[in-house]
């Protein structure tokens, strides 16, 4: 489990600093990687209902979730920017952002969810080897989509309107 930890922290790490390179901002990068709690929420939830128990496999689906998490985040904050750059208010971005990129979040998160249903709930032969990594990715990758899509947006227009107030002291 260490070593696993260890990848998890060296993933997110990768993560922050290529988000960071690309979008030339320390923040975004934070908003975008805040998503993969969001997950974590998720798995231990999926664990707990389902009464599974916690091996190297659900281990190995959260390593995995810190990847894909940011996805949908990103896929917001993205397309936020771009709203911005165009001449929209903080608030309009926000919320054309958001309609504009539900449909695909969502697509792909329940298309993942979908493919590895019948492994998480054991068709046609449940395994004591794999369940566990499929349950926790599901449930992960549901609760950091569901989660992303409220609370990405508050925290893309929170830091947004900080950093102008920031900026606007800093003027005077």
């Amino acid at each position: 489990y260490r070593s696993l930890m260890f990848a998890f922290l060296i993933a997110l790490l990768a993560i922050y600093l290529v988000l960071a390179s690309q979008f030339r901002n320390y923040f975004q990068p934070l908003i975008i990687i805040s998503a993969v709690p969001f997950s974590l929420i998720g798995v231990v939830l999926g664990l707990l209902i389902t009464r599974t128990t916690f091996t190297v496999g659900s281990f190995l689906a959260i390593v995995g979730l810190a990847g894909l998490a940011v996805n949908d985040s990103l896929i917001l904050i993205d397309f936020m920017n771009k709203r911005k750059i165009t001449g929209k208010s903080l608030r309009a971005a926000v919320i054309e952002s958001c309609a504009a990129r539900m449909r695909p979040v969502l697509i792909t998160t329940i298309t993942t969810a979908l493919g590895l249903l019948p492994m998480a709930i054991g068709i046609p032969h449940k395994s004591i080897t794999w369940a566990p990594m499929a349950t926790a990715f599901v449930a992960g990758l549901s609760s950091a989509t569901i989660l992303a899509l409220l609370i990405i947006p508050v925290e893309y227009e929170f830091m947004e309107s900080a950093i102008a107030r920031m900026r606007q002291k800093l003027k005077c």
